[in-house]
């Protein structure tokens, strides 16, 4: 009787053991039969170990696998012994300034033999290709980081290399001077691949050329962020961004035109650190710092220019004036005095400045450059009527009497001679009285 019992329960124990599984569910997933194995080393274009890191190795497009993270040591390595079969592509995790440049990828069979190998750069927009990870095989991956700045150039590169012919077509409208035609074949590139930097440049030129000076700077600032090493792209940068505040200013925009300028200036400035030798570049960041009231930076300028250009009359006059501004008339005169000598042209070309000076309504200027063309030719008979002007104008009519008798003496045939004349007596009449 005991021995049947005992024969029933071994019978029954299956039964009950395999009743005691389902009552705790289903079993969790099983991991894969045949794993492969992952390692390798990750370094920086000087082989040097880039580490401290995560690696993220993603399915490839229409693999079942899930993604995995594997961290990179200190030393630049990474291992990971249950590695699941299956396509992945592999990119360096929360590292913004870095990205994967190149791989070497190996394949390893159970007795460490070499079966594959393939050596390979990223795409500079699409990353690695794909590796595979194969069951009861050994990965060696060798992974390479550079900086991002040097994806973003290679990027360019292709888009270029890929945007050749429309870049063509673009050059030669503007060689011919059909700056819509740039425009509108700008546009059509641009819309399929908007980072092209010398279509964004290109373009930007020809809207300037087309006075669309609004459009043209900030095209020209996205050109700037694209391409800050296109030739010449600070030049045309400060001279669009001058041209721009002016039109600002001249709507009543001083404000934001007076920004526009000091930032003009700044372009200037970077492109006469890449051409010290650029003399327009010199004379227009004058001529921004001037609009923008940077009175302590334009006299630097101007004293730069005058050192480097010492025949550029206008740089003398307005850093005299400057001095004037300031209650520094010595140095005023002193700088007037550095003029080199010259010959009648050059007289009148001082005589020139003084007219500018005085229609701008800045007397004591034109006075010291009046004064300096009297010097070098005092037989200039339209530098003695403008002093005369100059003088009346600082109510000093006892200095104007002798210089329009003098106009008179120069220039007895000049046809607003009998109007001097006129002047001169009721002068003569108002001291005599």
């Amino acid at each position: 009787m005991a021995g049947d019992v005992r024969r029933a329960f071994r019978a029954t124990a299956p039964i009950v053991a395999l009743l005691a599984l389902a009552a705790l569910g289903s079993p969790p997933a099983r991991a894969q039969i045949n794993p492969g194995k992952l390692e390798g080393t990750l370094v920086d274009a000087s082989g040097a170990p880039f580490g401290e890191v995560t690696l993220l190795f993603s399915p490839a497009e229409g693999s079942a696998v899930s993604p995995r993270k594997v961290k990179v040591n200190k030393k630049g390595q990474f291992t990971y012994a249950f590695f699941p079969a299956g396509i992945y592509v592999v990119e360096l995790l929360d590292v913004e300034d870095k990205y994967l440049k190149s791989m070497v990828y190996r394949l390893l069979d159970d007795t460490g033999l070499e079966i594959d190998r393939q050596e390979t750069e990223a795409h500079p927009t699409k990353g690695l290709p794909s590796l595979s990870v194969r069951p009861n095989r050994k990965v060696v991956l060798e992974l390479t980081v550079a900086p991002r700045e040097v994806q973003k150039q290679l990027a360019m590169e292709v888009e270029l290399s890929e945007s050749r012919g429309p870049l063509k077509d673009m050059s030669d409208h503007y060689a011919a001077g059909d700056y819509e035609a740039v425009v509108a074949a700008s546009d059509a590139l641009l819309a399929e691949k908007p980072d092209v930097g010398p279509a964004v440049y290109l373009r930007g030129v020809a809207l300037w050329k087309l006075a669309r000076l609004a459009e043209a700077h900030a095209t020209l600032e996205r050109a700037l962020e694209l391409v800050p090493d296109q030739p010449g792209i600070f030049g045309v940068m400060g001279s669009v961004t001058i041209e721009y505040a002016d039109e600002l200013a001249g709507s009543g925009k001083v404000e934001e035109a007076t920004a526009l300028y000091a930032s003009a200036a700044d372009h200037f400035k970077r492109n006469l650190e890449l051409d010290p030798d650029s003399r327009p570049s010199l004379l227009s960041r004058a001529a921004a710092l001037d609009k923008a009231g940077m009175k302590a930076e334009l006299e630097q300028v101007l004293l730069q220019i005058v050192e480097v250009d010492p025949g550029y009359l206008q740089a003398y006059f307005r850093l005299s004036n400057l001095y004037l501004e300031s209650d520094r008339p010595e140095d005023a005169l002193a700088l007037l005095g550095r003029i080199p000598t010259a010959d009648k042209d050059a007289a009148v070309a001082i005589y020139n400045v003084a007219v500018k000076l005085y229609n701008e309504k800045d007397i004591a200027a034109a006075e010291l450059a009046a004064k300096k063309a009297v010097e070098i030719d005092p037989q200039l008979a339209s530098v003695r009527r403008l002093l005369a002007r100059v003088y009346l104008q600082q109510g000093n009519d006892a200095a104007a009497i002798p210089e329009l008798e003098k106009f008179i003496e120069l220039a007895p045939d000049d046809p607003e001679v009998d109007d001097e004349r006129t002047l001169l007596e009721a002068l003569r009449k108002k001291a005599a009285s």
